[in-house]
This record gives structure tokens, C-alpha cells and sequence, in this order.
């Protein structure tokens, strides 16, 4: 995937998505401070006690995770930050699995601007984009808590539809995950408990 213009602009009829730059690392990594906005970092859910020690590991280094976690999504996709008027409300990131494969991970980084439709609308933009600048027929996946309702509507409001477990486990197989990932003492623990999510073949654009 090409790297997408510094000023390129995905415009809704209440946000704007804009690329995200090194400057914005600051920003984001505040939002992943809070408790509610980090555990959706984590690959799995870990029993008892090593998914308390996971959340702290992670809680310790965000300084260093976020950038390194953005600069990595960037480096093989795309992001954006969302913006309504001219504040920064979250992020919205997608970077090439395999070709014309496409995971994507959402964030609204403050409470107040949860369940106002702006992750709703970000995320048509982007699929918007990619399937006009990229693919007309991609594949988007997601993986997503399985408490995390709001984010469930919102790509369930795109046309997403939830993955059976060979296709979950095809995805995640395909994905190169960011370093710490890679490093983290507790990332394999076995089976999945995160729901995945695909659109496939373009179906959520609405102009088809």
C-alpha cells in the first residue's frame, strides 16, 4: 500500500479525517491512559492474574507502545485522526494484511463523544476511500472485546458482519502484529476470545 497524502481530507457530514502525524503521538497516548480505552489493546483476554500482570506490563510502557503501535500501523497502512470542528475525538487506522485485505482498529479517545455516531461515520468514510482508492472488492476485518457493544454497533452499522472461527483464525493468521506484541510474555494464550468482524467484497460501500 502507497503511502497517503499528508494533506488528504475524508470528509462526512460531521467529521474530518485527517493523517495522522508524529505530533499527534502525545495526543493519543493520553487517551490510552484510561483504563477503558487501553484493554482494547490486548490480542486476547487472559485468565486471572496474568491478564492483571498483562494490563499492568502494558500500562508501564504506553509511552513507548503507542507510538511504536501507530508508527507500525502506518508504516503498512493508513491512519487518520477524527476530528469535529477542530478537536481531536479519536483515531481510526487500516493497514494491508494481504493484498486487498484490510484490519482496521477504531478509537474515540474520550467518553463524552462515545455513541454520537462519529466512529459510525469515520469508519464509512475510510471504507469509502479504500474501496475507491484501493480495491473496489476488499476484504476489512476487525477484532473487537466482546464487551465493547459500542464498537460492535459501529461496524454491525457498516455492513460488518461477525466471522466464522476459520475465518477469525485466516485473518489473524495473516496478520503481522507490532513488535511488543511479538515480545509481550503474554500474548499467546491459546484461544481467542476476541470477536472478529469482516466486510467483504465492498458491500458496505452505499453508493454500489
Amino acid at each position: 500500500m502507497t503511502a497517503i497524502e499528508d494533506e488528504l481530507i475524508l470528509q462526512g457530514e460531521m467529521v474530518r479525517l485527517k493523517p495522522i502525524k508524529s505530533r499527534h503521538f502525545k495526543t493519543i497516548t493520553e487517551w490510552y491512559r484510561k483504563k477503558r480505552i487501553r484493554r482494547h489493546l490486548l490480542r486476547d483476554d487472559l485468565p486471572g492474574l496474568k491478564n492483571r500482570i498483562r494490563s499492568l506490563y502494558i500500562k508501564n510502557r504506553i509511552d513507548a507502545i503507542i507510538p511504536s503501535i501507530y508508527r507500525h500501523w502506518l508504516d503498512h497502512g493508513m491512519g487518520f485522526m477524527i476530528k469535529v470542528k477542530q478537536e481531536n475525538l479519536g483515531t481510526i487506522c487500516a493497514w494491508e494484511i494481504a493484498p486487498s485485505v484490510y484490519r482496521i482498529q477504531i478509537v474515540i479517545g474520550q467518553r463524552k463523544n462515545w455513541g454520537q455516531g462519529f466512529g459510525t461515520e469515520a469508519l464509512n468514510c475510510l471504507i469509502k476511500y479504500l474501496n475507491l482508492e484501493h480495491h473496489p472488492k476488499s476484504i476489512i476485518c476487525a477484532d473487537v472485546h466482546p464487551g465493547n457493544h459500542r464498537c460492535i454497533k459501529v461496524l454491525e452499522n457498516n455492513g460488518f458482519v461477525k466471522c466464522s472461527d476459520d475465518e477469525a483464525d485466516r485473518f489473524r493468521a495473516m496478520t503481522e502484529y507490532p513488535k511488543y506484541m511479538v515480545n509481550d510474555p503474554f500474548t499467546n494464550s491459546g484461544k481467542h476470545r476476541l470477536l472478529a468482524f469482516g466486510l467483504m467484497r465492498g458491500e458496505g460501500n452505499p453508493d454500489e
